[in-house]
């Protein structure tokens, strides 16, 4: 597969367009580098779904040989980074398996890789340069990495006890390997469109959405950026279950440590960024409008 045709014919005409808004920003403007950080994404996995073929799973017993518990498989959904199980324990407790695609996750790297081989050319000013393939490289290191989607998952599984109508699946580290990521499995539905939610709940459902994101980022700094139909369950009790935690940054840490300590970006700052993009996308689920970020 030649990765670097696949990117200049998906992905470059999005990179470009922001490139050029940041090439002209005075001073770096954390908001640009918020989109940028989005856009990308979206036009990167896009560009995976239409080049990398999902394989078969590999064999269950061959996922399962460090866990040393019988499980029964029920079912396999074929997900954008592999597949998710839905299995069952001997004592008929309900488990999900995230098991990620060794193909789309080295697709995954090799395109976040080309669009940092592109910035480095393409971006005149050092300091923005610098701060862009900074955000790059964590990407690079973080995103489809089973561990880090692992602790993202337990801090947000903690925060969702304090919001009301809002469950996310609790992390089972006993069944979990570096191959497999394991969690209890939550009964609900999925919808197409927010269409097709009465517009009470809908608004409801924004402002829980809001509500959950916002304590993740103050308490832990953790954003999820990955807001999309897919990965909402709604529950008979009205309930609404959050799934799928790959995607999230540490605001409050580790982006910021990757960044030039000369620049004015703070924490804070970044964190406001992030929270006033998440208002406008709640915003927009309220009346309706389908705005998905990734996926």
């Amino acid at each position: 597969m030649n990765y670097f045709e696949n990117f200049a014919k998906y992905c470059r005409p999005q990179l470009n367009a922001l490139l050029n808004q940041l090439e002209h920003s005075k001073p770096v403007s954390t908001s640009i580098i918020w989109h940028l950080l989005i856009e990308l994404l979206s036009s990167v996995k896009v560009t995976v779904l239409r080049t990398q073929p999902i394989t078969p799973p590999p064999k269950f017993v061959d996922l399962l040989d460090n866990c040393g518990q019988e499980l029964n498989l029920l079912s396999t959904i074929s997900t954008f980074a592999g597949w998710l199980l839905k299995v069952q324990d001997h004592f008929g407790r309900n488990l999900a398996l995230k098991v990620l695609s060794n193909e789309r996750t080295d697709s995954m790297h090799a395109y976040l890789t080309a669009a940092i081989r592109y910035v480095n050319s393409h971006i005149t000013q050092y300091d923005k340069k610098t701060i862009v393939i900074a955000v790059l490289q964590y990407l690079v290191k973080k995103e489809m990495d089973l561990a880090w989607e692992a602790h993202s998952l337990s801090a947000h599984h903690k925060i969702s006890r304090d919001i009301p109508g809002v469950v996310v699946p609790a992390p089972l580290p006993e069944w979990s390997t570096d191959r497999v990521l394991a969690m209890e499995w939550i009964e609900g539905i999925n919808v197409e469109s927010w269409k097709d939610l009465a517009t009470d709940y809908r608004t409801e459902v924004a402002q829980r959405l809001l509500s959950f994101h916002r304590k993740a980022i103050s308490t832990t700094g953790l954003l999820r950026y990955d807001t999309h139909l897919s990965n909402l369950k709604f529950m008979p009790n009205g309930d609404l279950t959050i799934v799928d935690y790959g995607s999230t940054i540490d605001l409050h840490k580790k982006l910021l440590e990757a960044l030039p300590l000369d620049t004015n970006l703070e924490s804070q700052s970044l964190a406001q960024v992030a929270c006033s993009w998440l208002e406008n996308f709640y915003n927009s689920v309220q009346i309706g409008i389908t705005r998905t970020t990734i996926g």
